[in-house]
């Protein structure tokens, strides 16, 4: 069986009925699918929740990719899936990540997070992590003088 397939079963009974006949099977290995689970950090290696994705896919005979699905990173503090999103049930192709709105305070990021479901690849879970950069303000400070306000 080809890596990556999953395996199917079919029983045939050999006996004097079928003696001198020719008993065709067919059979079609089915292949595995693929999952990815992603963690989002921020510069100082913080978790962070609420970042919203988009998932772009492209089969092996296509030229272009397609949208796949919407994600969002989990954003319950006390929870597991705190600062990841999860896909699974992902066809062999290549894909990637963008993400589509950051969360509150933090930089839009315009970086293509790719991965390619194969054989090579579909027998585990595929792991990505990324980094926010957070919003950077500003302030301005006046100094005046205490006697006449200069």
């Amino acid at each position: 069986m080809p890596e990556g397939e999953n395996a199917t079963t079919e029983s045939v009974t050999l006996d004097a009925s079928t003696a001198n006949q020719m008993v065709e099977i067919g059979h079609t290995n089915e292949r595995q699918t693929g999952s990815v689970i992603m963690t989002k950090k921020d510069d100082t290696g913080q978790l962070v929740g609420g970042a919203e994705y988009e998932l772009y896919y492209k089969a092996a005979e296509e030229h272009r990719y397609t949208l796949y699905g919407s994600y969002i990173t989990g954003n319950k503090k006390n929870e597991d899936s705190y600062g990841e999103l999860s896909a699974d049930d992902l066809q062999w192709g290549d894909y990637y990540f963008i993400e589509s709105e950051a969360p509150k305070g933090y930089e839009l990021s315009n970086e293509k997070i790719a991965f390619t479901v194969d054989k090579d690849t579909v027998q585990n879970t595929i792991y990505l992590e990324t980094t926010d950069q957070r919003k950077k303000g500003s302030v301005k400070l006046i100094k005046t003088d205490k006697t006449n306000q200069n």
